[in-house]
């Protein structure tokens, strides 16, 4: 009960902060998100620990099995299957990508799988939010949002060993307010189980956060990282006297070296005409795809759609991310010439 008070608080918190709708208050309530999205993750990640250490110790009795018993290899094979190496198991502890993948591997959690790629999506803006100081509230309000409803339904579908039967903290209480649930235990008390759907669907209602809301902020939380590209692509074109196109912009900024060995070696013959990943019609492709979302009436199918953009976005934001910083670093470098700083 007290780990479920731990998140209750944290989502309070992180609702609290999001209403401010701004920036400084909207990167804190992102931070509180991605822990709470994780320690959640964490929490049912630590219930198969369990398990898979059972198994682990099966494994262990059945190591000099005879290998012609092909009935008893084929229980050590399954056993093996469901125990978890320390090896793995540090990475899934570790990394927050191992960790989605881990949870949602398992049988039973009862969310779809497009919720662990939005997972690792939210979690890599919440790391760049994190490292840049300037971000733009039409990017940043929408991802509070999505990021809400997925650490709801987290909460919602936690794996558990045992559940607790105690009676309602006094902080989460006051969260309810004068909605308190309705219980049939003894003096107030509640199943730990029943309180997490509880408060999941709380915090789902007074946010607001039905498919139809999600399927906008996602919509929007795309638009306006589109919107961002376009600027910046714009900057690049611009910083090359005097100017390049579009599509030349996005050869370049898809074929540019990365690591500096690299930078000294003469470009490929047909660099300006080899194809590249994302083109004008890619990102005309996205824009529209990115619009649509806002029609689509399930949060799942909307979370699928939003994946199958994001990810190759991400993917072009990282070049033309480096081309841009060059570019601010080489005009507060003629800005301090001048000065003679």
């Amino acid at each position: 009960m007290s780990e479920l008070e731990r998140a209750a608080v944290q989502l309070w918190e992180a609702k609290r902060l999001a209403e401010y709708d701004d920036v400084v208050h909207g990167r804190l309530a992102l931070l509180l998100l991605d822990n709470a999205a994780e320690t959640s993750l964490m929490r049912s990640a630590k219930s198969s620990f369990i398990y898979a250490e059972a198994y682990g110790n099966m494994a262990y009795l059945l190591r000099d099995l005879d290998p012609d018993d092909a009935e008893g290899q084929q229980l050590k094979r399954d056993i093996d299957a469901k125990s978890l190496s320390k090896r793995r198991r540090k990475q899934v502890e570790r990394n927050f990508d191992d960790l989605v993948d881990y949870v949602f591997g398992r049988d039973g959690l009862g969310l779809e799988p497009e919720f662990a790629e939005c997972l690792k999506i939210l979690h890599r803006y919440r790391n760049a939010a994190y490292h840049r100081d300037s971000v733009r509230p039409d990017v940043l309000g929408p991802a509070v949002q999505i990021y809400f409803f997925l650490c709801c339904h987290l909460v919602r579908s936690e794996r558990h060993v045992v559940h607790e039967i105690a009676a309602i903290p006094p902080s989460v209480a006051e969260i309810f307010g004068d909605r308190m649930p309705v219980t049939t235990w003894p003096g107030g008390a509640m199943d730990s189980a029943d309180l997490a759907r509880e408060l999941a669907d709380f915090f789902l209602t007074s946010r607001g956060l039905d498919h139809v809301g999600v399927a906008v902020a996602l919509s929007d939380h795309l638009l306006a990282r589109l919107g961002d590209l376009d600027r910046d692509l714009v900057k690049v074109a611009e910083s090359i006297p005097p100017g390049i196109n579009r599509r030349a912009v996005l050869q370049l900024v898809q074929q540019a070296p990365v690591d500096r060995e690299d930078y000294d070696k003469d470009p490929p013959a047909d660099f300006w005409t080899r194809s590249v990943p994302v083109t004008e019609e890619t990102l005309t492709q996205w824009r529209s795809a990115s619009a649509g979302l806002r029609g689509v009436d399930g949060a799942y199918q909307a979370l699928r759609e939003f994946a199958a953009v994001e990810q190759p976005l991400e993917r072009l934001e990282e070049p033309v991310g480096r081309f841009v910083l060059s570019i601010d670093r080489a005009e507060q470098q003629a800005f301090d010439d001048w000065r003679g700083r």
